[in-house]
């Protein structure tokens, strides 16, 4: 929507979306520009921090201010040079024609509250279906309400019980005020699961009556069966518990049993360190799982930030990182020529200035034979000439890494491993005609890493078993789950007990309790919780001993067999290291 109608939106031209790592480059330039006292300049928050403060504003609909307050509070002082930030960086995107995924919510919903353009948009959508509703945010739900003003005809899907990205901007009140903001809807209940058996549903609907805000239902079975009751383990230490369920691990590899129907999942990453240092020492093989992203990789955005110029010769972010590819070409140096190649930074004569790939060609003949850089970048301008000329997207990529592959070696110690990750992405650009869809298709949705972190060591020839947090887990689903971590604390995070009020409720503490029901429903057919009394955050001033209050309430307890372990292990030098390591020490 915002590509058809960017003139109504007085954008100088088709805009192109960028992601977070081309957001903070920007924010850097910004404040290493403004004039701002050195001292204060030091003190304001990273880029990383300040694009994430940017963003929790507008998904939240909150002030600058609150969101200061929630997220980074020691820096409120800060507010008026923090303002000016903001504000520069807007006017950057708008007037260079750059747009972030929260830009582009923005922009429609102002298409959508402009009558001229919002009866356009209305036309081409009679009905309107909105899967996990529970994970949209302020704008979000704005948009879907303002999509069907007219006609209502709207059905939003969504288990309230997994609103869980709260962190990230969603709003639990979207799903749970739906009714309220659209009088006269029905509520249907789906109370029919086909994953998980009663037994471990029981466990999930004793968690699920004692939610604050919530939809009524009870989970029913589909499958048939009572299951095994969920066992509650108790440990003294996590050294103990780590073994355990190394132990149990290595009896299903001898039953002939698949480690990829296994999963150990956790709130906190480091209640996962002392297992990974037990099953590294066992040579059972892991993954850890924690959202890594194909396209987050360094040498993934090289590639495409060639695309990224043959679409928009104008595109400045793509033309530094590419330029800063070259030997000898730093930041200066790069954007010296793009400047060259470009006319300036100014962007009112964009629209009739020169195409910068044919000014490219030009300086580089006109560039003394003694210049440092002029091979490289005649090879450059090369290139990109071969990679425009090609018929089809995939023969433009392949054109692109015969150049990209040339300075790999110079770039990365291991060029082999990443070239396997870009003839993977081959595979994705292979099903694409056009490159400006490509490139937002990436921006918007980037694509699973085709690896997981594994621990150090050989290829195995055995599947690995899943280690992941909470979080990456949802919309999962293994045979076998073992939960760790189920301390105060840890679930529900220290954070969240801190905001609680008179009753012992807060929004936070009712998402954690989400966040225990998410871990619960991932299993199918067998799900072990495993506490241990010496917290695996020990190390923490604020030790954790007691069992969660989520499963200490009578109702969740009479649904789990508790299993006490009481095998003590004394502590060596070893295993403090090799937990602090992730199970990286040898």
């Amino acid at each position: 929507m915002v590509h058809t109608y960017h003139r109504e939106l007085h954008l100088p031209r088709r805009p192109s979306v960028i992601d977070t790592d081309d957001a903070e480059n920007i924010i850097a330039a910004i404040v290493e520009e403004l004039d701002i006292d050195e001292k204060q300049r030091g003190r304001l928050p990273s880029q990383a921090a300040l694009q994430d403060l940017f963003s929790l504003e507008v998904n939240k609909g909150i002030t600058l201010e609150a969101a200061l307050e929630e997220k980074y509070p020691q820096f409120l002082g800060l507010l008026p040079d923090i303002k000016r930030v903001r504000v520069e960086y807007a006017t950057f995107k708008f007037r260079n024609a750059y747009l972030d995924f929260d830009d582009l919510l923005v922009l429609l919903l102002a298409l959508l509250r402009n009558p001229a353009t919002a009866q356009r948009i209305r036309r081409r959508y009679n009905h309107v279906l909105v899967d996990e509703f529970q994970d949209t945010n302020h704008l979000q739900g704005q948009i879907t309400l303002a999509l069907v003003e007219e006609h209502k005809n709207v059905m939003v899907v969504g288990d309230d019980a997994q609103g869980i990205y709260s962190w990230r901007g969603a709003k639990i009140g979207n799903i749970l005020e739906f009714p309220k903001r659209l009088p006269g809807c029905e509520v249907i209940n789906l109370e029919d699961n086909y994953r998980s058996t009663q037994a471990i549903l029981d466990t999930a609907n004793a968690v699920l009556t004692t939610m604050r805000d919530a939809y009524s239902k009870t989970m029913r079975a589909a499958i048939g069966g009572k299951g095994e009751k969920p066992r509650l383990h108790v440990f003294l230490q996590p050294a103990v518990e780590a073994e355990y369920i190394a132990d149990r691990l290595q009896e299903a590899i001898g039953a002939g049993e698949s480690l990829r129907d296994f999963a150990v999942l956790y709130r906190n990453g480091a209640v996962g360190y002392p297992l990974q240092a037990e099953l590294t020492r066992r040579k059972i093989p892991y993954v850890v799982r924690g959202g890594s992203k194909l396209t987050d990789a360094q040498h993934v955005k090289d590639a495409l930030a060639y695309l990224r110029v043959l679409e928009n010769p104008r595109d400045e972010l793509a033309w530094l990182r590419m330029l800063k590819l070259l030997p000898r070409v730093g930041p200066k140096t790069a954007r010296k020529i793009y400047r060259a190649i470009t006319g300036g930074d100014g962007v009112a004569e964009l629209e009739v200035a020169p195409n910068p790939l044919v000014k490219l060609a030009d300086l580089h003949r006109n560039l003394p034979a003694d210049t440092a850089y002029k091979d490289a970048l005649g090879a450059l301008a090369a290139g990109l000439f071969n990679a425009s000329t090609q018929a089809t997207l995939v023969e433009t990529y392949d054109a692109i890494l015969q150049h990209y592959q040339a300075l790999m070696p110079d770039l990365f110690k291991n060029p082999e491993r990443r070239l396997e990750d870009l003839g993977f992405l081959r595979t994705v650009v292979a099903g694409y005609q056009s490159a400006a869809a490509l490139l937002d298709d990436l921006t918007l949705e980037p694509i699973e890493a085709k690896k997981e972190a594994m621990p150090p060591g050989e290829e195995w020839d055995i599947d690995p078993v899943v280690l992941s947090t909470i979080h990456s887990a949802k919309g999962l689903e293994w045979k076998h789950v073992y939960l760790l971590g189920v301390n105060d604390g840890i679930l529900p995070g220290y954070r969240s007990l801190q905001g609680a009020g008179d009753d012992g409720t807060s929004e936070a503490l009712e998402e954690e309790k989400r966040l225990l029901y998410v871990a619960i429903t991932r299993a199918m057919r067998r799900l072990d919780i495993c506490f241990s009394i010496l917290s695996p955050l020990g190390r923490s001033s604020r030790l954790m001993h007691d069992l969660s209050r989520f499963l200490s309430a009578d109702a969740v307890q009479a649904t789990l067999e508790r299993v006490e372990h009481t095998e003590e292990k004394p502590l060596t030098e070893v295993d403090i290291l090799t937990a602090l390591t992730g199970g990286l020490t040898e």
